[in-house]
């Protein structure tokens, strides 16, 4: 056991409404209650059946077929899941993302244009689809936080069978370390707390839970980030602070030797961003064969199910107009130009580079130093 679960002897204790296994569990097996009984069928993780009865009735996530982790607990009031075995309860977390993020993610559970992404990414990782996406959602709606929960999802699906995940940014500090405090804080939750070996760190910049490991990398031109190997899943966060070239002869490589999907994600600066290019090839691809691979995410999709940040952004639209390039860069999510024009983002107006933006406010435009010290 990695984390203090209140309780003595076998049977642990949930603390609180927010723990999402039964009120006393233990590495028993799941038995019947006198409301209903649930079973789960197939290999952990990939398929979970369920025969309800009326005391367990709202188990079925969203009509998808699978139990949701957060109707368990909403649920214990009535039906009471005693003697859950742990690797079932590793089977209902892994039922899906949002039943994942829900029951486990106390406090930030993601939304539906989070989720849109998040399955994407699963399914292609999972299936071995090898796709590759782009990502680009308006400021502070929730980008780096899908990641790190896509993420932890991946590490507790393969810390049996194993696999690496490398993930890219511009600089290992500040950006790569807080990518992994991240992740770190989303496996130390309830779940993972529980099984044995539980995630921990290497090196520091390796995050390791059971066989499967996330590394994060700087992409600064000085790092020495060569030799690691991306088998799930390979990732480059704000890549348009990321040279192409770069990208091209150090990272991309990684993922070869099992065809890994691979995500692209930062903000839609200009046409000749390393994030523009592969948006472009992604659109292309698209067309083809009409599987999404790039997610523009507004701030007019995030007030929708965020009201609040709604208001902050109109507020904001109201005192420097819907054309400057702050709004037009941070929150709109333009569609980018032609290539031949000259690198803009929006007609008559300087690069998205050297543009100022309004008086207290500050773009992470400018790239820090790499430490060359460090490969990560």
């Amino acid at each position: 056991m990695c984390g203090p679960v209140r309780g003595d002897g076998p049977t642990a204790y949930a603390v609180g409404p927010s723990h999402w296994w039964g009120e006393a569990v233990d590495e028993g097996v799941m038995e019947d209650t006198a409301a209903g009984k649930a079973t789960w069928d197939g290999p952990v993780g990939l398929g979970i059946g369920e025969e309800a009865g009326a005391g367990a009735a709202g188990l079925a996530d969203e009509g998808l077929g699978w139990p949701g982790v957060e109707d368990v607990v909403e649920g214990a009031a009535e039906a009471t899941v005693a003697g859950a075995s742990l690797h079932r309860m590793v089977g209902v977390a892994l039922g899906n993302i949002g039943a994942f993020s829900r029951g486990l993610m106390r406090g930030h559970a993601l939304r539906a244009y989070q989720l849109e992404v998040a399955e994407a990414i699963i399914d292609s990782v999972l299936h071995q689809r090898g796709r590759s996406f782009a990502i680009v959602f308006a400021r502070q709606a929730g980008k780096d936080e899908t990641l790190a929960q896509t993420l932890a999802y991946l590490l507790l699906h393969h810390r049996e069978s194993g696999g690496s995940i490398v993930v890219a940014a511009p600089t290992y500090r500040p950006q790569s370390l807080i990518a992994r405090s991240r992740l770190l804080d989303r496996l130390d939750n309830d779940l993972a707390r529980r099984l044995t070996p539980c995630p921990t760190t290497e090196a520091g910049y390796i995050v390791r839970f059971g066989r499967a490991s996330a590394r994060f990398l700087s992409a600064g031109p000085l790092a020495n980030a060569r030799g690691e190997t991306a088998s799930l899943l390979l990732v480059c966060n704000e890549a348009q602070d990321v040279a192409p070239d770069r990208w091209d002869a150090v990272f991309d490589p990684m993922a070869a030797a099992t065809n890994a999907t691979t995500v692209f994600s930062g903000t839609v600066w200009s046409d000749r961003t390393l994030l523009a290019r592969q948006m472009r090839h992604l659109r292309a691809l698209e067309r083809a064969d009409g599987a999404r691979r790039v997610f523009l995410v507004p701030w007019t999709r995030v007030a929708a199910e965020l009201p609040a940040y709604g208001e902050r952004v109109r507020a904001r639209i109201a005192q420097f107009g819907r054309d400057h390039p702050f709004i037009r860069t941070e929150y709109e999510c333009p569609q980018l130009h032609r290539a031949g024009d000259r690198g803009r983002c929006w007609p008559g107006s300087r690069s998205a580079a050297r543009v100022r933006v309004p008086t207290g406010e500050r773009v992470h435009r400018v790239r820090a130093t790499p430490d060359a010290a460090h490969h990560r």
